[in-house]
């Protein structure tokens, strides 16, 4: 069966090859699109180590931001791509309304979900141009910096990097500034709308979720005793089918999230260290709202799954399963037991995904900061 939700999304990750673009795509071309995101990983982290080994004065510490987040981005890609093919037959489950039937109000929320699509879309890039355009509206703060402090750093470029040519020359600079804008918006823009992909899915599941708590309804209210059993067993399997779903998506996104949830508690342990010291910049506050919003959008979808996935219980308990015969009271008594069970996106080995994790980032930040002030006196 074809996919008929995350359209747009998903045509924008097949651009980059994350969403394969036939049954038989190699995720080749992605790893291709992203490799001159990794050199400039590489070129970033050289910038402090040749600094400190050529005795010049560089800010580690903003080095040290700039390199924890695109590692941490350029790593959440790759787990994604090595759990891809899972992550394709959850989309296809998701399409998958032969069984159970289409629920009522799909079209309307994907119809919602690609308007908040478009709209994250339009942001985020417009946030990755301004991010771009940053260094060449500050190019004379940048000038006056050096003169103060003896430096020689290039002006009117994303990041400091060190490279094996003078960035200051023509054309090294210019070509170096290209360089710099397309690994921002491949790696940036890419992991931005895949972890939308993967909240786009949980919000697929909401709707089933929904879905499966309006038809218990139809099972309860249903007269006739086998027509009624027969109800019921097609309800479970709709639940079973839901859970399913749930499973394939805590394991295909666990390892994505666990790298996600540990590299914003270092990046933001930086962050607010540079914060205390007086020393932050524009980048540093673009890099923190970025990454809290993602945590903080993350989490919340998240938790709703928790929230909905639990409700499930109340909406059988809340109906009048308790005027029918005795063998159906029984079997919803079992189905109410199992229906208290919540659905939990694992990220990581210890965490799931929940207004929780956004506490356990800050604490793990909290600890960084201690640890970074205790090492600096």
């Amino acid at each position: 069966m074809g996919v008929v939700i995350m359209r747009w999304t998903l045509k924008y990750l097949s651009h980059v090859y994350i969403w394969p673009r036939s049954p038989s795509s190699s995720s080749t071309g992605a790893y291709l699109i992203m490799s001159p995101a990794f050199l400039h990983l590489l070129a970033t982290a050289l910038h402090s180590i040749v600094g400190l080994w050529n005795k010049e004065d560089v800010d580690v510490l903003l080095d040290v931001q700039n390199f924890t987040s695109q590692l941490g981005v350029l790593c959440f890609i790759i787990f994604v791509m090595q759990t891809r093919q899972l992550f394709v037959q959850i989309v296809s489950d998701l399409s998958n309304f032969e069984l159970f039937g289409k629920p009522p109000r799909l079209e309307m929320r994907r119809e919602t979900l690609d308007r908040y699509v478009k709209l994250f879309v339009v942001i985020l890039y417009l946030a990755v141009l301004a991010f771009i355009a940053w260094p060449l509206v500050s190019i004379q703060s940048c000038w006056d910096s050096n003169k103060q402090f003896g430096r020689n750093e290039p002006c009117g470029l994303l990041l400091p990097m060190w490279l094996p040519w003078d960035q200051n020359m023509f054309p090294w600079k210019q070509m170096t500034f290209v360089w710099q804008a397309y690994c921002c918006v491949v790696s940036y823009g890419s992991a931005g709308i895949t972890a939308l992909a993967l909240l786009e899915t949980m919000e697929y599941l909401l709707v089933r979720i929904q879905h499966l708590k309006t038809l218990i309804g139809d099972v309860v209210e249903q007269p006739d005793p086998r027509k009624r059993q027969k109800l019921l067993a097609k309800w479970v399997q709709y639940h079973v089918f839901i859970y399913n779903i749930a499973n394939k998506m805590s394991v295909s996104y666990k390892m994505s999230l666990a790298i996600f949830a540990l590299f914003v508690g270092v990046l933001f342990g930086f962050i607010g260290y540079t914060l205390m010291a007086g020393t932050s910049t524009v980048n540093t506050m673009a890099l923190f709202c970025g990454w809290f919003l993602s945590l903080f959008v993350a989490c919340v979808g998240g938790q709703r799954l928790i929230d909905e996935s639990l409700s499930v219980a109340a909406a059988i308990y809340d109906s009048k399963w308790y005027d029918n015969d005795v063998k159906f009271q029984k079997n919803i008594s079992v189905i109410l037991m199992r229906a208290q069970k919540p659905i939990l996106i694992d990220a990581g080995p210890f965490t799931n995904l929940s207004l929780l994790l956004i506490l356990t980032v800050l604490q793990t930040a909290y600890s960084y900061i201690n640890l970074l002030s205790a090492t600096s006196d």
